[in-house]
């Protein structure tokens, strides 16, 4: 499948396997997420896998009660860490290249 065709192909998923995603295949997907362009150099993302069940649940009624979150076998969370950036390039523009760094990180993994 080429890059285009893995784009127009992306769905939003809403109903899970209750299967466990084996480690080599988050790994890799972590590794897509690393591989993305970032502002300065800053990788400033930090990925956390939840698998704990009332962990998701938590997440779940967190995020405005979506309980499909707490189905997935596995949720992960993506966080900025902003500081760094805006040390570099100041206040408003280290937010705005932390934000932007994440969604690139984000977009390889989907």
């Amino acid at each position: 499948m080429d890059t285009f065709q893995a784009i127009k192909s992306r769905r939003s998923v809403r109903k899970f396997k209750s299967k466990k995603i084996p480690d080599e295949i988050l790994y890799a997907i972590f590794e897509a997420g690393h591989a993305a362009p970032s502002a300065g150099n800053f990788c400033n993302w930090r990925f956390f896998i939840v698998e704990d069940e009332e962990q998701k649940e938590s997440i779940a009624n967190a995020a405005y009660k979506q309980e499909w979150i707490a189905k997935a076998p596995v949720v992960v969370i993506v966080c900025s860490v902003s500081d760094p950036l805006a040390r570099e390039y100041g206040s408003d523009k280290g937010k705005v290249y932390a934000i932007q760094n994440v969604a690139a990180a984000i977009e390889n993994i989907l």
